[in-house]
């Protein structure tokens, strides 16, 4: 559920905040 819940705060974090992480973990 700790994931479930890190991914919801990242959405309401904004897009950008979702971009750069997508970015670093295909790093």
């Amino acid at each position: 559920m700790g994931l479930n819940k890190k991914f919801l705060l990242k959405l309401l974090s904004g897009l950008s905040d979702k971009n750069i992480e997508f970015r670093e973990l295909r790093k």
